[in-house]
């Protein structure tokens, strides 16, 4: 066996007889990276401190591996992560967690005019999914193509400018400030992902 196989070796084997001693003697916060993952796996049985002490990246390796189907083994955590969520961002009207295409997200609804910058794309591992409140206006799909396409946001706030302003409660806004509060990004980015999307998305 090599010098790296023996070392793996001593390491799973010290996991293995200390596992049950570092999770009920040791805070997770002061426990080495390797221990934490090693200890989280797919987070089956963890606290929300031992989620807390991994990294972001860490975290959202384990949360696209769960399953919308099955969370009996993660439920307390879940509950303490929106618990925390919820804590966080008391402005949002957050549903709690949601099955989207088979994948395990915070959901959270919103009022088609609506600072969607509010709302950030992650917390804790998990991703988090907008959704409208509400039907969308009448006069929002102007581009026949794209529901989402960046003429129908400016078309839009042309259109409503005074509304949009009101409704946020910030009647210094300018068009460009509007349309990256509705859209969630600059505007001028949201029309460069729409041109990587391909034809049909925007004609700007």
């Amino acid at each position: 066996m090599t010098q790296s196989g023996r070392c793996l070796e001593l390491v799973c084997l010290f996991m293995q007889v200390f596992d049950s001693l570092i999770r009920i003697s040791v805070p997770a916060v002061f426990l080495p990276t390797f221990m934490l993952s090693a200890i989280a796996k797919d987070g089956t049985d963890m606290t929300i401190d031992e989620w807390l002490a991994l990294s972001d990246e860490e975290r959202g390796r384990i949360a696209r591996e769960w399953s919308p189907y099955d969370t009996s083994n993660i439920d307390q955590l879940l509950s303490e992560i929106v618990d925390d969520f919820r804590k966080r961002h008391p402005h949002l009207n957050i549903q709690g967690l949601g099955n989207v295409h088979g994948s395990l997200e915070l959901v959270v609804i919103h009022p088609f005019i609506f600072d969607k910058r509010l709302i950030p794309n992650s917390f804790l591992g998990l991703a988090v999914r907008r959704s409208l409140s509400e039907p969308l206006p009448d006069d929002f799909d102007v581009f026949s193509g794209y529901i989402w396409a960046p003429e129908n946001y400016a078309n839009f706030v042309d259109s409503h400018v005074e509304e949009v302003r009101s409704t946020l409660g910030n009647w210094d806004m300018t068009v460009e400030e509007m349309l990256n509060a509705l859209i969630g990004m600059p505007f001028e980015e949201w029309v460069e992902q729409c041109r990587k999307f391909g034809p049909g998305h925007t004609n700007l």
